[in-house]
């Protein structure tokens, strides 16, 4: 879990809300709580995106991971970066 972590960045996750987006960044001090970019609303439309720090808001959870193919989202095209 140290090397790779629960939420590796890039991972495709859902919010306990509904909202779906990208880990941006994992912290050390708070695996479970990454960063989360969030791309889509909880009906499945995209959104101006905005970023979570999850360790710092204590309403947003992640309610669990989604497959790539089945996300609707392209992490790379989320996180600005070739994957």
């Amino acid at each position: 879990l140290r090397m790779v972590g629960i939420y590796p960045v890039s991972s495709v996750v859902e919010l306990k809300g509904g909202y779906r987006g990208v880990v941006s960044v994992v912290t050390p001090e708070a695996p479970t709580k990454p960063c989360v970019i969030v791309a889509l609303d909880p009906h499945g439309s995209p959104m101006r995106m905005h970023e979570f720090d999850l360790a710092k808001d204590s309403i947003s959870q992640i309610s669990h991971c989604i497959p790539v193919e089945l996300s609707g989202i392209d992490p790379s095209q989320v996180l600005g970066v070739d994957l």
